[in-house]
């Protein structure tokens, strides 16, 4: 169960600058039955700011500040079995969503009529990182929290391959940064009459 509510606002201060802002708080609860029986519940606040300049006609810089929090996968907090591949899916029932200060700056500008182009240098700053974990530990936190979970039997024997069971954790704080660069270029100058060419990196 979640529930979200949101409020968000813009100013335009001149001609060239323009302000959004915003706050999002999200309250949710989560139950489960079956191999582990839990529940949990979470708030997070996520406000937003980014900043909109025009220096002039054609060049657009916007600046941006944003907290997000990643939504869970049921399949990530529930074991399951999938009957195609004969695999089975080791849930993690202490799996928490992922945070993310997320900070940009980003240039754009039109190519003629049709065409554009932007780069986007990115920075973010991750709170309980969501990645591959040894199953093992999952076990270790049930059998400490009393609850019971289901393992593969692959898993549960000494002599299964314990290294290649995982499940999806969160393996502590991180940090992702990047550039990327997207442009529509039209391709009348080259003899292809309305054709574009689309380009992200």
């Amino acid at each position: 169960d979640r529930i979200e509510a949101s409020i968000n606002d813009v100013w335009r201060l001149n001609q060239q600058l323009t302000l959004e802002g915003g706050f999002n708080f999200e309250a949710s609860k989560i139950s489960q039955s079956g191999d582990a029986v839990n529940e949990r519940d979470f708030t997070y606040s996520k406000p937003r700011a980014v900043a909109t300049w025009l220096p002039n006609a054609e060049d657009q810089w916007r600046l941006s500040v944003v907290r997000d929090v990643s939504q869970l996968d049921f399949g990530d907090f529930a074991t399951g079995l999938n009957s195609i591949s004969n695999s089975a899916n080791i849930g993690n029932p202490f799996l928490v969503p992922e945070q993310t200060w997320k900070s940009s700056l980003q240039w754009k500008r039109p190519l003629g009529q049709r065409g554009s182009i932007s780069i986007t240098g990115f920075y973010d700053d991750i709170e309980d990182t969501q990645d591959f974990i040894d199953a093992q530990e999952i076990a270790a936190l049930a059998l400490a929290a009393g609850l019971s979970i289901t393992v593969p039997t692959a898993c549960a024997t000494p002599a299964g391959p314990l290294a290649q069971c995982t499940a999806i954790g969160n393996v502590g704080d991180g940090q992702r940064w990047g550039a990327r660069i997207e442009a529509t270029l039209p391709l009348e100058a080259v003899g292809v009459a309305g054709g574009i060419l689309k380009l992200n990196v």
